[in-house]
């Protein structure tokens, strides 16, 4: 519960690297949203950073593709493929159906990778921006290399601070929130 020793462990996992330059096609990794069929529409989750990234670099046009990796990680039928219910989340924003490619088979990191690299085979593409929160960049990585695909990290969604921004009291006095960062 102490949120400057919990800090730290983060940091070690976190990784700030941003590329200057990257690929034109982003693989965005789930786990970010699912359909909200008892309400309608789309429920967000704290990792939908992965996905609003993806937007922003397609409207300034640092990339044309974006690749939306995610299955049916609740399993259950009532719901669709998290890569389908971002894909008609993105045409409603107005990006075009052609930027946008599904992979809907995956509800593990391993078969992101393993189902997205049927795809770059497919549409020809040798490197990725890979978006993904960034205490699980580290094993996206290792995860994506394993499968033989050419990465390029853009990390977002982050859980640590800079060490310095930390109080006194913030190394002696318990926070719920560290026991929640711990926790993930």
């Amino acid at each position: 519960s102490n949120k400057g020793v919990v800090n730290l462990m983060l940091l070690t996992l976190e990784t700030s690297h941003v590329p200057s330059t990257f690929p034109k096609t982003a693989v965005v990794l789930g786990g970010y949203c699912n359909e909200d069929t008892d309400r309608g529409g789309i429920r967000f989750y704290p990792a939908a950073e992965r996905l609003f990234k993806a937007i922003e670099l397609e409207h300034k046009g640092k990339i044309d593709t974006i690749i939306l990796s995610g299955g049916n990680f609740l399993q259950n039928a009532r719901s669709r493929p998290e890569a389908l219910v971002a894909r008609d989340y993105l045409l409603n924003l107005g990006i075009d159906s052609q930027n946008i490619l599904t992979e809907t088979k995956s509800i593990s990191t391993w078969e992101n990778a393993k189902f997205t690299k049927e795809i770059l085979q497919e549409q020809g593409i040798t490197q990725v921006c890979l978006i993904t929160s960034a205490f699980h960049m580290s094993r996206s990585l290792a995860v994506f290399n394993k499968q033989g695909i050419s990465v390029k990290p853009y990390p977002v969604n982050f859980y640590s601070s800079p060490w310095h921004s930390f109080m006194w009291y913030d190394w002696v006095t318990p926070s719920t929130q560290a026991l929640l960062n711990f926790d993930m």
